[in-house]
Order: structure tokens, then sequence, then C-alpha cells
């Protein structure tokens, strides 16, 4: 121990005057040594680490060296077992010499192919540690490809021997290590040794090895605790093992139990993992969509079947699970409780898990109020927030990438959980009416409209935090709900913020061909209309240059779609119109406006037995009826016949206000008609 805290203290101080061959090498195959022993396994191989970032090359040879010498002394038992549990511990730092070693070295399969038969010619009990020696360096290996095939071929015989021993006191730590090793070689297992085995190598039983591990487990086994929860991680996206463990009370209680109590992140990790798999929903997909996941499940443990087509999980199964969680289970609590670990800040890991879990569990709107009370949001913003700083900045006028975001997919997790939590909410009451508060989701829910006006219209990417994710047309959807939703209050700045971050993006999709996404656009403008900034986008030009004008652009577009075939869009079109016409400016532009007003009595014309659309048309004729100048469109109405189409729709409506409203526009047309004769 001493050795190892010298060199790492060498190494962190005075690095610069250490030479590999001269400091480095003679002591090098005592670190290696000292990986064999559990009380220093840790510690040597953070010397290797550090090594290795400082002498990759030199470090390799030597490690080839010291193994081989190694190898060629392993006399006795002990020796095999402790040059084993070295290539084990090694593994994950140094995987290309491991899997050399591991597939090609003759002196180790020799000596790993005579352990396992020691180990079988009697029982398992009484080679049990020679077992755990041998499986765990399994377990290292198999998480190469290269590796995996050796292993479900040559040394298979061990794996089933332990599978097969009576679940015990002594035997349950070595078959819950052979159950996690079984599930990370099942890809590279033969069709016949499935066929000759279907007791031992079946998902249920190899699932049930596990499940008996976690449950049976002593707060004080760690080890078995983190095998066990490895294994389920990935049997959890298997539906039949799904299933099994969503109705299993006792697994559920230790898995969350073993959330509260352990500090490791690999643990965590895995044991969010699981909760992640088992609330996930069935995807929508189109065909494409289904043929690339198709593909993706190949030979993997989300299908395992022996016969017949691959399972479909119960969307129902996985809502009533929710439930479960949400309502009698400390959940939210727990996941609380990982998020204020100090090593929570830099586990990505644990992050793409909580995100996960966070987006599952806000999928079904009637557990989203019980996730806001039990502090969804906090998880969600503390983490947008902390991992924004450095990387983005959100100004009033847009978004800067300043370096890219390290987990963008994780990110957008976060805030699509985020929009769906707005869209259902009323954001004055889940704020507290803070304006400061409400504006906070929105800095980071812009950013999915951002990347999705990127994906369908090309539009620069260079400042959308989330470059390269896949958003799909729901996602942007709900994301244009929420910020609906939080427009809806009052606060100017709110609307104002909206259209500094969204507005190129929202004008991209202004004429997008999915209905609900153009919609949702139009509903957003229709919210913010009311703002200076967002008027200006339509308003602000000039009769005499308006050909190069912009914001002519922008109003004529506005203008064009008051003949969507859609009547949500239409209504949020003319809310436009009739929001900004309460201001005199405007309404006199629109009454001099000859394109408008062509279109509003077209419109009116076309549907004088829509209500909606009528008491809107009103609403906007009555502003500009009411405007200093309105010469051309008493005109055009007059050619229009337009008093006629609004006696037709005043006999058509039902609403009272709405027929006063139409017979007070008759009366000004009327007297205004009467007045230009006159004169």
């Amino acid at each position: 121990m001493d050795l190892l805290n010298s060199l790492l203290s060498q190494l962190s101080t005075a690095r610069s005057n250490i030479v590999f061959n001269e400091d480095i090498s003679p002591v090098l195959s005592y670190v290696i040594e000292l990986l064999s022993f559990e009380e220093t396994s840790s510690l040597a191989l953070f010397v290797i680490v550090t090594l290795q970032k400082h002498f990759e090359a030199e470090l390799v040879s030597e490690l080839s060296d010291v193994i081989d010498d190694f190898l060629l002394s392993c006399d006795s038992s002990s020796d095999r077992s402790k040059i084993i549990r070295t290539i084990t511990a090694l593994f994950p730092v140094q995987s290309d010499l491991c899997v050399e070693l591991f597939t090609k070295n003759d002196l180790l399969i020799k000596i790993v192919t005579n352990e396992i038969v020691s180990i079988l010619s009697s029982s398992i009990e009484i080679h049990r540690e020679r077992a755990v020696v041998i499986l765990s360096l399994f377990s290292a290996a198999s998480l190469n490809e290269e590796c995996r095939p050796l292993i479900a071929d040559q040394y298979v015989s061990l794996i089933l021997k332990v599978l097969k021993c009576e679940f015990n006191e002594k035997t349950s730590f070595l078959k819950c290590l052979s159950a996690l090793v079984t599930i990370k070689v099942w890809s590279s297992v033969k069709k016949e040794v499935f066929e000759k085995e279907p007791d031992s190598l079946n998902v249920q039983y190899v699932t049930e090895i596990l499940i008996n591990g976690l449950v049976s487990t002593k707060t004080a086994d760690d080890y078995q605790r983190a095998i066990c929860i490895e294994g389920l991680a990935i049997m959890s996206l298997n539906v039949s093992v799904k299933k099994l463990l969503r109705n299993d009370d006792n697994f559920i209680g230790s898995l969350l139990e073993n959330l509260k109590d352990t500090t490791e992140n690999s643990s965590i990790y895995g044991t969010i993992s699981i909760l992640s798999n088992l609330t996930t929903y069935n995807e929508k997909l189109t065909k494409n969509q289904q043929s690339m996941k198709s593909l993706q499940d190949y030979a993997s443990l989300k299908n395992v079947q022996t016969k017949g087509e691959p399972e479909k999980d119960s969307d129902e199964d996985v809502n009533d699970f929710v439930d479960y969680l949400l309502t009698t289970q400390p959940l939210m609590a727990n996941i609380t409780e990982v998020t204020k670990m100090k090593s929570y800040s830099t586990a990505k890991g644990i992050h793409q898990e909580i995100m996960k879990l966070m987006v599952n569990l806000s999928t079904s709107v009637p557990f989203r109020a019980t996730l806001v009370n039990q502090g969804i949001l906090n998880i969600l913003l503390s983490y947008l927030i902390n991992v924004s700083k450095g990387h983005i900045t959100h100004k009033k006028d847009g978004i800067v990438v300043e370096s890219p975001v390290e987990d963008s997919m994780t990110r957008f997790r976060a805030i699509k959980a985020l929009s769906k939590i707005i869209t259902t909410h009323d954001p004055s009451k889940l704020f507290n009416n803070s304006t400061v508060e409400m504006a906070a989701p929105i800095l980071f829910i812009a950013e999915i409209i951002i990347e999705y006006d990127c994906l369908v219209n090309g539009s620069d990417s260079s400042n959308s935090p989330l470059h390269g994710v896949e958003i799909n047309p729901q996602d942007c959807f709900d994301s244009l709900v929420a910020l609906i939703n939080i427009t809806s209050a009052e606060p100017m700045e709110l609307k104002d913020l909206v259209l500094g971050l969204t507005w190129s993006s929202l004008y991209g999709l202004i004429l997008s061909d999915d209905v609900n996404i153009q919609r949702s656009v139009l509903e957003l403008i229709s919210n913010i209309a009311l703002s200076p900034v967002c008027s200006a986008k339509f308003f602000n030009w000039d009769e005499k240059d308006k050909s190069k004008n912009e914001n002519y652009g922008h109003f004529k577009t506005l203008v064009q779609l008051m003949g969507l075939k859609d009547l949500k869009s239409q209504l949020a079109v003319l809310n436009v119109f009739a929001n900004c016409s309460e201001y005199e400016l405007i309404s006199t532009m629109l009454a001099k406006s000859e394109l408008f007003v062509v279109h509003l009595i077209d419109l009116l014309r076309g549907q004088t037995d829509e209500e909606d659309i009528v008491v809107r048309c009103f609403y906007i004729l009555l502003n500009m009826m009411n405007s200093p100048d309105k010469s051309l469109l008493v005109s055009i109405a007059h050619k229009q016949e337009l008093q006629k189409l609004i006696i037709t729709a005043v006999k058509l409506v039902n609403d009272m206000e709405t027929k006063q409203m139409g017979i007070r526009v008759c009366i000004m047309l009327k007297s205004e008609q009467s007045y230009n004769e006159e004169k």
C-alpha cells in the first residue's frame, strides 16, 4: 500500500522528473501483483490508469512482459488464481492487451482450461473460490465481442454446472455470477446448447436466480447486489422479464431499498436502469422505424423467444406499475436523494437513466400532478441548469452554444419531460406566479423547437444545443403546447422571451406540412402577438417600400394562412389579427390593405355559418371601422357586398353578442357609405 501511495504522490508532484525505465519499470511487477488482492486492487488499478495517461506505449509493452513472466511461473493453484484475478482487474483499463491474452495466449488458455477441469471433477461447493475467480474473469471478458464466442463455446460447461447447483447461502454468490455471465454471452451460445439445456438456459430461470440473489442479499454483501443489478439491468429489456419483475413486490422493495442505501455509482446506475426499463411504454413507430428497431433488437435479450412472434409489452401494465411506484413506493424521494450526492454532478450514466425514467413517468397525464408534488421540476431544472454552465448561454434574443453539449440526448430527455409536465398544468400555479421561475423552462423548451426546425427546414444548427438529436413531430408539438401554456400567463416578459429565442424557428415552421405543428405554431404566435416586439414582425412596414421589407413578407404569409383548411389554425391566425387590431395604428394598416380586406371578406363569404370564424371577423371589422382612414375598406366592402354577407352571418349565428357586433358593423358601413356618397 505504501508503494502505491508513493507512486501516486510522485506522479502528481514530480511527473516531469520521472523516467519510466528507471522509476516505474523496476516496481511495476509489484504493482501488477497487488491487483490480485482485494485490499489493494482498487488503488493498484488507479496507479495503472495514472501511468497509462503518461506512459501509454511503454506501459503496455511492460505489462505484457510482466504478465508473460507471471504466466510462466504459475506453479500452484494459488499462483494461477492470482494471475487470473490480475487479468480480470486489468480488463476494463487494458482491454486490447487482455483480449489478446484471453483469446490467443496459450499459457493462459491452458491455465483456465485446467482450472475448469479441476472444478468440474467434484462439487462446486468444494471449489467455490476457484470457480468465482474463473467466472469473474469471464464476466470481465464477456464485455468484448471477441471473447464472448470463446466463453460460450469452450467454457460453457462450468457456467452450466454452477447454474444447476442448489441455491443456498454458500452458492448464492456463485450462481448469481454465473447467471450474469450467461446473460452477457447469451447471443453467442449455440442453438444446440439451448436445446440440450432448456431448464438452465432459459430467461425465467436465469432471472429468478438474480432476483433471489438480490432479495436474499444482506446489506453488507455489496458485490452480490451489484452483480444481480447488473444482470437484471440487461434482462429487464426482455418483455417477459419485465412482466415478472413488475409483479414481484419483494424484488421492487429490495430494488428501491438498494437505491436508498447504496453510494456506489454503478449500483445506482443499474438500479435506475431497471426502473427505466420497467416503466417504458411501447413506442409508436413508423414502418421504417420498426424495421430499424428489429435490426437493433436482433440477437439481443429484448425479444428472446423460443417460438412465434416477439412478445409485446402492455401499456396498461406499465401504467399500473407507474401508479404503484408513485403512490405506494418512495421512488421519487429516493431519486431526489441520489441527485443530492456529491458524485451526482459528474455521474453521466446516472443522469442518462434518471432522465429516461422521468420521461417514462411523465408519459401518462394522470401521474403528472403527483410528479410535480414529488419534486420532478426541481430534478429536471437543476440538471438542465447545471449541465448548461460553460456550454450554453441563453440570451433574450437567442441561444449561443459556446462549446458542444456533452450528452445532448440526455439533455433532450430532460426537456421532453419538462414539456410534458407543463402542457397539463397552469404555469402560474406551477411556479407560484413568479415571472422569473416561469421564464426558466422557456430557455430549455425552446431548444427542441429550434432543433426540429433545423431538421425539417435545414436551418442553421450552429447554435442548437440539441444538434444531432432526432426530434420527432410529437416532441416538437409538446414543446409548442408547453410554450403556449406559459405564454397564456400575463407577464409580457415571457412572451418577449419566447419570441426572442424562437422567432426564426417559428416562422420556419409556420408553413409546416404537419397540421398539429403548424396549428401550434400559429396558436403560440397568437399568444405572443400583443407583444410590441411580435406585432412589429408582421406590421412594421411602410406601404412605399413594402416589397423590400421582410416584415411585409411575414404579414403577407399570415394573410394567406387565413385560408387554411384546418379550422383551429384559421382561428389562431384570426386571433393574431384580432389582438393586434386593437392598436389603432395596426387597425388602420389593415383597413388600408387591399390584400387583407379582400382575404377577410373571402373568408367570411366561405364560412358565414362558422360562428368562431364569424365573431373574429366581426371583431376585426369593428376595429378597422374605428380607424381614422377606412376609405379603402368601405370601398372594397361595397364592391364585395360585405353588408349582405354580414346580414347572412348574423342570421346564422346563435350568440347574441356576436349578432349585435355584426349589426354594429353593418350600421357603421352604411353610415360611412352614405357619408361618402353625400360628400
